[in-house]
């Protein structure tokens, strides 16, 4: 069984690829942020009335009912650095301290037993870089940790088993997503997907998925500061039986 740990040692080695690729052919002084939406722009413009539409454990929506306005403008206004593309139509990120259901189109996926693995695979296969990287599975015992770095469609490379890696094409998916900033840790993930399963526990029209029920996506590399950084711990969904 997977600990918390192990999530923390899966992100930080995977998203140093994100690290490594955003290096190149970039300014070091040249710092790019992800669009907010104007959903969120609306928001900030009206606290109170955001609370009102913001989902139940959702943590910026109790920190407005808390009357901590400026915590609740510094978590919905934040906008993470765009370090690489997303895969073609994924949608944007959740902000920070909201829950929210996302949809996901197919996609495709280089999953493999260790950073290093996967990041030889796309060097060699000139595969481009995008984020998030995704962590759903335990470490191996070298430390690293499966993951798998996410094509930009599915129309790039081909299924199958290549350099050491599994390449496969995950179907349509959807989700119910918390965005967090700063590092991740064993408490954020725990945190968070606390929050994500009681938020759960209330819904009639979904329940949790199983293998996995739950993933991590980690946008940026190691070295974005602590506070800039970006992920989203999700469980995934599948519909409630009637």
């Amino acid at each position: 069984m997977r600990t918390l740990s192990d999530w923390s040692l899966s992100i930080l080695v995977g998203t140093a690829a994100i690290a490594l690729f955003a290096s190149v052919g970039q300014a070091a002084e040249k710092v790019e942020r992800r669009s907010t939406s104007e959903k969120v722009s609306a928001w900030l413009a009206d606290l109170p009335a955001a609370a009102a539409e913001l989902e139940p454990y959702s943590p910026a929506r109790e920190v407005i009912e808390a009357g901590e306005l400026d915590k609740a403008r510094a978590m919905l206004s934040f906008r993470p650095r765009a370090e690489a593309p997303l895969p073609e139509g994924f949608p944007s990120f959740t902000p920070v301290g909201v829950i929210e259901v996302k949809e996901y189109p197919a996609y495709r996926r280089a999953v493999g037993p260790s950073f290093w693995t996967l990041f030889q695979h796309i060097q060699k296969q000139q595969i481009p870089m995008t984020a998030p990287v995704e962590m759903n599975r335990a470490p191996g015992a070298n430390g690293d940790g499966a993951m798998a770095f996410l094509y930009q469609n599915t129309g790039v490379g081909e299924r199958g088993e290549i350099d050491g890696v599994e390449i496969e094409d995950v179907p349509a998916t959807t989700v119910v997503s918390l965005g967090f900033r700063g590092g991740l840790n064993d408490r954020q993930v725990a945190e968070s997907a606390q929050r994500l399963k009681d938020w759960l526990a209330g819904q009639s029209k979904y329940r949790a998925a199983k293998e996995p029920e739950m993933r991590v996506f980690g946008y940026n590399g190691p070295q974005v500061p602590e506070r800039d950084r970006y992920g989203e711990v999700q469980i995934l969904l599948k519909p409630a039986a009637p």
